[in-house]
């Protein structure tokens, strides 16, 4: 169960009847330093204290008393079930409902037409996870959060991470992959110049949340605010092409493999747009 944190990369929770286990597993937890990234408790499988789609794994072994209505209601949508059977593993995914819609660009789609095709959203009910920061840096200068989309489960944005205390303190923008399930953060790819925290509220520049979509497994975005567009993989951050030519994009679109991409020869002249 330790093991499986992949030092400390992943969140795991373990469980288990058998109290003697329990004792042991708890005292190993300790001596590898992952108390609270790793977890185990005396409970059985037949109710997870886990929210609906929340979990990306679950393994049971063979003496585990396993109620798999109640695991996939856990698992995240193409969340994974292990179960061992007669010393031979066993595998079941979660499918991906169909009722759940993706938001590839900042107004929906590539057709800029906000409105969602998801039929399972509604009124929220409880929350699903926090992650930091809790705040952001200030009301009256620049926002801190740049722009957001979603693809297949994956949450990716651009955001602020300094420290809230003072917003003289130089900016630290991130683009951020998080799985939109449960919030756990896949990969940090850090911005290079982007724009002044100091600028007045809602003064621009109105083409950020235009610069970053992310659909068929790629993520598109700028990583500087002249920069060309860089193509990545949405599971690992890594840069898969650079698009020469590119420099000065202000609004990404794609659509079926097709890249479009509006540029600006003036769009770092802020004295002028102001």
């Amino acid at each position: 169960t330790t093991a499986r944190s992949a030092g400390g990369r992943n969140l795991v929770n373990g469980f288990t009847a058998d109290t003697e286990i329990l004792k042991k597993a708890r005292t190993h937890i300790r001596s590898k330093n992952h108390y609270g990234v790793v977890s185990v408790e005396r409970a059985g499988t037949s109710k997870l204290p886990h929210s609906d789609n929340l979990v990306n794994l679950v393994v049971a072994g063979e003496s585990a008393e396993l109620d798999t209505a109640e695991v996939m209601r856990v698992l995240v949508p193409q969340g994974v079930l292990l179960v061992e059977n007669s010393g031979k593993w066993e595998r079941k995914v979660k499918p991906w409902p169909d009722e759940i819609d993706d938001w590839t660009h900042f107004l929906h789609g590539p057709d800029n037409n906000a409105v969602s095709r998801d039929k399972l959203v509604g009124p929220p009910r409880h929350i699903q996870w926090i992650g930091d920061p809790r705040f952001s840096r200030a009301h009256e200068q620049t926002a801190s959060f740049s722009a957001a989309v979603t693809y297949r489960g994956r949450m990716f944005y651009i955001i602020d991470e300094t420290p809230p205390v003072d917003i003289r303190l130089k900016s630290r923008w991130s683009l951020v992959a998080r799985d939109a399930f449960n919030g756990i953060i896949l990969w940090k790819r850090p911005m290079q110049r982007w724009v002044n925290q100091l600028r007045r509220f809602r003064a621009g520049p109105a083409s950020l949340p235009f610069r970053l979509v992310a659909a068929d497994d790629q993520v598109f975005v700028t990583l500087d605010f002249e920069g060309p567009v860089h193509v990545l993989d949405a599971a690992s951050g890594k840069i898969r092409r650079v698009i020469k030519g590119s420099e000065k994009t202000k609004q990404i679109i794609y659509r079926e493999g097709y890249l479009l991409l509006l540029s600006d020869d003036e769009v770092n002249q802020m004295e002028k747009i102001d």
